[in-house]
Formats: C-alpha cells, structure tokens, sequence
C-alpha cells in the first residue's frame, strides 16, 4: 500500500494497466484537502511467473 508523502493518507488504486505478463499499479491521493489529490503519488509493478 502506497501512502501520500504529503498528508499521509493510504493511496487508492487509480490505474490498472497490464501488459506480457506485467501489472502496473498506480495509486493516487484520495485526500480532498491534499494538494496531490487525484494525483498519482506512487507506482507498483508486479511481475506474473508462468505458475500463477
């Protein structure tokens, strides 16, 4: 879980993009009151094997 380097609050998954076997997770700042809100504060990638 990403948290928002400004206010702290708990990312919330903005984008899901998925492409040969890899997911891309961007989180954006679901603070209204944050200057980075609806913006995206941090980025997961996640790597599928041929086992999953």
């Amino acid at each position: 879980m990403m948290q928002c380097p400004e206010c702290g609050a708990d990312g919330r998954v903005g984008y899901v993009t998925e492409e040969c076997g890899r997911v891309e997770i961007k989180y954006i700042c679901p603070n209204k009151k944050c200057v980075h809100y609806s913006e995206t504060i941090g980025t997961e990638t996640v790597v599928q094997t041929e086992n999953e």
